[in-house]
């Protein structure tokens, strides 16, 4: 499986966003596992700017792609591949804009986020719990979020 953010900031976001690069690296560990044979690629789309700004982008609805598809887009062929899941994440800009470290409120958004592919009724045979157990021990590595700790009852 493949694992990608994409970004849609405002100019003032940027430096704050500049988080996002690490997680490049740490999501190559996905690229070694399966999760199900429905979602392969995975695309989350972060989205934070001002509401000056926000108002000219019409947020966009989750979508998959189960079968290949190959088209032609300005003469150039281009490949939708199988299994593709993505989805946008609007962040509240006021509530990112004012806090000096992002990395936990965002590890929180993003992991909550991830319900999207749970409640997606097209992909059907995909281990989402292994998968959101896989994806916060990637935040808990990077210190971004605190791991959960289980305690026996007596």
């Amino acid at each position: 499986m493949k694992v990608y953010i994409t970004k849609e900031l405002t100019n003032e976001a940027q430096a704050k966003f500049s988080v996002l690069d690490l997680l490049t690296n740490e999501f190559k560990i996905f690229e070694s596992k399966f999760y199900g044979e429905d979602l392969q690629h995975l695309y989350i789309g972060i989205f934070c700017m001002n509401a000056k700004f926000s108002q000219f982008f019409k947020p966009y609805k989750s979508k998959y792609r189960k079968e290949e598809k190959v088209y032609i887009h300005k003469g150039v062929q281009l490949t939708n591949l199988a299994g593709t899941f993505l989805y946008e994440l609007r962040l509240d800009y006021e509530k990112y804009a004012s806090k000096p470290d992002i990395r936990e409120i965002l590890a929180n958004d993003v992991l909550t986020s991830l319900q999207e592919i749970k409640n997606f009724k097209k992909i059907k045979h995909f281990d989402f719990d292994s998968f959101e157990k896989d994806f916060k021990s990637v935040f808990e590595r990077l210190n971004w979020c605190k791991p959960i700790v289980v305690t026996s009852s007596q």
